[in-house]
This record gives C-alpha cells, structure tokens and sequence, in this order.
C-alpha cells in the first residue's frame, strides 16, 4: 500500500476546516508554499502545519519514544522467546520522564524481568521489578499462556495545556520562508492539532497570561479536527 504524503494529509485536514471555519468566499487550490490559496476578491494564502508537543527531532520526543517503546518490546519479547521463555503477556505503560535511548539495553532490561517473574501471580508487578527497568512506569502480568501472546505498550496521557513556545516557533519558522512563497495579498497560518495522536493532543485555547504574537501573518489558527473546533491566536495589531 502507497504510503499517504503530506499533501493528502494537508489537503483531508483542509476540506474538515472548510466545513467547520468561515473562510471567505472563493474557489480553494492545493498547491506548495503556500499550501493552500483562496481565489476570491483576493489571492489568500493559507500554510498548514501540524502542531507538535515537542520538536521532533528531540530524541525525547513523543514521535520518537512512540516508535523506540514498540521496538523495545518487540525486540525483548523475541529474545525472551528464544531463550524458552514462556508465552505470558505484559502491557507496559513507559515513563516519559526517562526516555529510551539504546533501544537493545532496555530489551535487555525487560528480558531479565521477564525471566524473574514467571512464577508470578496474574496483576501489576511490584516497585521492587520496575526499579530493573527505569524506562517503565506500569507493568501488567497475565501469566497465561498464548499462541499468539504479545508484549504492548498502553500509553497513559493527559491532555496538556496549549505549548505556546511551540506555537511561537512553528511561526517564525513559517514567515523565515515567507519570501518563498507564491505572492498572495494575506497569508494565513493554520496548525491542526490531532487529538488521536498524543504527540500533538493539547488543549488549543491560547492561555490569558501570555502575550498577543507579532507576526506577518494575517490570522493564525488552531484547529482540532476531531472535535470541530477552532480558535485564534491573539496578534499584535
């Protein structure tokens, strides 16, 4: 299966703010820098973004954590496996307070438990195991054995309030390639916030204590698809 690109992911974001937004009237094109342009009584140009917790390039990042948490289990449970380990399960909650960073050290850690714990009743493993692996903060046993048994993560999270700092730079980032762009006579910057994945989940509404933003953007908007709703980052007029 072809793998699904940015433009398509901009462009089914999009048509969601078309029905929940009061654009102005005009025919919409999808094209690149910007992303989308409004044709009407003028040219608007609307750049898109995703708006992330944190930098993905962060190595503590939910993007990468997400993806080295699989790898770990996936990884641990095989080389349980292949020693004659037992096909019980485990549901593992990690702790973003201590990241992954060598994903074959901390399979290893999870293996070691995992060979301690086979005589364990069925229920969450005491402090005493999860002090072996920092990494986790939650592990659930169920000692019964399975075909098809399977080591997963479960992923706890609250919905944090809006990353103002994000938000600042996804801005100055957008206007340092501004020159860049097809001319338009306003851009607009639009930054979706997907509330099923936890790397980007948060709170849109733009806190009361911070300041308004300057920018060369005409209107920047935060958008939550799955709940149709949006907001405006206040600007310096």
């Amino acid at each position: 299966m072809a793998r699904i690109t940015n433009s398509e992911i901009e462009r089914y974001y999009f048509k969601q703010f078309q029905q929940h937004f009061p654009l102005p009237a005009g025919s919409a094109e999808y094209k690149d820098k910007p992303d989308v342009r409004i044709r009407g009584d003028r040219l608007l140009g609307i750049e898109m973004a995703s708006l992330y917790l944190v930098d993905g390039d962060d190595p503590a990042s939910e993007q990468k954590q997400s993806k080295l948490r699989e790898d770990v289990l996936h990884k641990a449970q095989s080389l349980h496996l292949a020693a004659s380990g037992k096909r019980f399960e485990l549901t593992v909650s990690f702790n973003p307070a201590c990241p992954i960073d060598n994903v074959s050290v901390v399979a290893k850690s999870f293996v070691a438990v995992a060979k301690s714990i086979e005589t364990f009743g069925r229920g969450p493993l005491p402090h005493r195991i999860l002090e072996r692996v920092p990494q986790a903060s939650f592990i659930y046993y169920n000692p019964i054995e399975y075909p098809d048994a399977r080591w997963r993560v479960c992923q706890p999270y609250t919905v944090p309030t809006l990353s103002v700092e994000r938000v600042a730079e996804l801005v100055t980032s957008k206007e340092l390639r501004l020159s860049e762009y097809e001319r338009c006579d306003a851009y607009w910057l639009l930054l979706v916030v997907d509330h099923m994945n936890s790397a980007q989940d948060q709170e849109i509404d733009w806190p009361h204590t911070r300041p308004a933003l300057n920018t060369l953007f005409e209107r920047i908007i935060l958008y939550k698809p799955q709940f149709a709703r949006w907001t405006e980052v206040p600007l310096v007029r």
